[in-house]
């Protein structure tokens, strides 16, 4: 069975306590799964597929620089960027392009 924290104080309403123990319950319920699932899905950490990649490169500059992936790689190469360091957006879509 389920167990759930009773309080014998309750509020003007008379239940305020209990609904607070029950919220609580499920919170905890709630952590405990989230905590399994992340430790059942380290085993299954991998890489993404080279598409995978493209993708959510592309997807980052569009969203943070208004450009598509392969627009801002011609940038970068062609250095146009002038201080890519000073730019958190720059430097961010920098650190997911694609490699090789």
């Amino acid at each position: 069975g389920e167990q759930v924290g009773v309080h014998l104080q309750r509020d003007d309403r008379g239940h305020s306590s209990l609904l607070l123990s029950m919220t609580q319950a499920r919170r905890s319920r709630r952590r405990a799964k989230a905590a399994t699932q992340a430790s059942a899905a380290i085993g299954r950490i991998g890489r993404l597929s080279r598409a995978a990649e493209e993708r959510l490169f592309d997807r980052a500059a569009r969203h943070y620089l208004g450009m598509s992936g392969q627009d801002f790689l011609r940038k970068w190469r062609a250095g146009e960027f002038k201080n890519p360091d000073a730019d958190p957006a720059v430097r961010h879509v920098a650190m997911l392009a694609p490699v090789g």
